[in-house]
């Protein structure tokens, strides 16, 4: 092979090798770009309002206006990219015993959890923008008294989630319970909280505090 041939095959070989330089790069700095564009869900609670909330519902004209308690998280997305199709689940209960010790509650599968921006009894996912915040409903408790719905409900925690038809319990008695939620996006990272929710049956001193 003439020399010209041996400068042309290394020149060849060079550009070769300059190219997957080049490409490594934009690989790396699409990932880069990517990665600080990527959305971030953050969780938060603490046991006041607007998180802790007293609203009314309205049943019929012979039983009124009747209270309900609404215990809710914020999640906030804290990254730079929209965090699409965000959705909550509760996927663990458990019963604190009086020694202590944990107890599996039963019977209970994952639940997906309403967003506020939901009516009652719907349960669908939603986009959070840059710095967005939205609430997520866990549980809620009614006031006492003297209705037939207040009669059958008044005595229990309920889980505000998707449970109808499942086969699974929707509601605490009175007792102390670890919840574990975490919050899903399609291209976020999942996030996961574990609170210690303390009810000792008054209908407004539901308490969940970060375990």
């Amino acid at each position: 092979m003439c020399g010209w041939d041996l400068n042309l095959a290394n020149f060849i070989v060079e550009l070769i090798a300059a190219a997957g330089t080049v490409g490594a790069v934009i690989v790396a700095l699409a990932l880069a770009l990517g990665s600080f564009q990527k959305p971030k869900l953050v969780i938060e609670f603490r046991q006041e309002e607007p998180y802790c909330r007293k609203w009314p519902m309205i049943a019929d004209k012979w039983e009124g206006v009747i209270w309900r308690y609404w215990i809710r998280i914020k999640v906030t997305n804290k990254g730079r990219g929209v965090a699409k199709e965000c959705k909550g689940k509760l996927v663990d209960i458990k019963k604190i015993k009086d020694d202590g010790s944990l107890d599996q509650f039963q019977p209970f599968d994952p639940v997906i959890l309403r967003w506020i921006d939901y009516r009652e009894n719907t349960y669908g996912p939603i986009d959070l923008n840059r710095e967005e915040p939205s609430y997520l409903n866990i549980i809620y408790t009614m006031e006492p008294g003297e209705s037939e719905i207040q009669k059958g409900r008044a005595k229990w925690a309920w889980i505000c989630g998707d449970i109808e038809g499942k086969g699974i319990e929707g509601k605490l008695p009175v007792g102390r319970y670890t919840l574990t939620l975490v919050i899903y996006g399609e291209n976020a990272d999942p996030v996961q909280k574990q609170y210690k929710l303390t009810w000792d049956g008054e209908w407004d001193k539901i308490t969940i505090l970060p375990m």
